[in-house]
């Protein structure tokens, strides 16, 4: 009879597994393929927020259109968060259907993610920043363990020295911290 094991821990993103971590190493012993707990939560962190600082190439309207074909999970051309120029993150009554159509781009495009909930928090209109707040079940093998981690949208059409690396780097640090629960 064939022994089966488990690993704690979940499968390395397929781009994570093909990156060569270190370049003047011949082989990498063992193969990066396997993240820990702790990376899987860094991970999920990682791609969420460079899914939602990422801007799908669609206008608002083919947008609509595509969403409302209930297109299969993952779709390419619904990557990224559309540009939210027509929405006025100033009004709090729209934070609504920004966190509504924030959740949907999760859904489909993040698989360890079940149950997103997100709150909007804030808007910063100096650098035009959306900031919030992602609650949503991290599906690790078979165990279900709730996540919470802050998010930063900022327009792509605004960069600022002061802000540059906000998305990668706080929601990193914010993970080392401790914050996901």
């Amino acid at each position: 009879m064939r022994k089966t094991w488990t690993i704690p821990g979940d499968r390395a993103p397929l781009f994570d597994r093909l990156s060569d971590l270190n370049q003047e190493q011949k082989v990498e012993v063992p193969p990066f393929r396997i993240l820990k707990p702790e990376q899987v939560r860094e991970s999920i962190i990682h791609e969420v927020a460079k899914l939602l600082n990422t801007r799908t190439a669609l206008s608002r309207d083919e947008l609509d259109f595509m969403e409302a074909q209930d297109l299969p999970y993952g779709f390419p051309l619904l990557y990224g968060f559309p540009d939210f120029s027509f929405f006025d993150p100033a009004d709090q009554s729209e934070w609504i259907i920004i966190a509504q159509k924030l959740e949907t781009i999760i859904d489909m495009f993040e698989p360890r993610l079940k149950d997103v909930q997100i709150k909007i928090t804030g808007y910063d209109p100096k650098f035009q920043v959306i900031s919030g707040e992602i609650r949503a079940n991290m599906i690790l093998d078979q165990v279900v363990e709730p996540i919470v981690f802050p998010i930063d949208v900022q327009s792509y059409l605004l960069s600022s020295p002061e802000k540059d690396d906000i998305y990668g780097k706080k929601l990193a640090s914010t993970t080392t911290q401790g914050t996901g629960t």
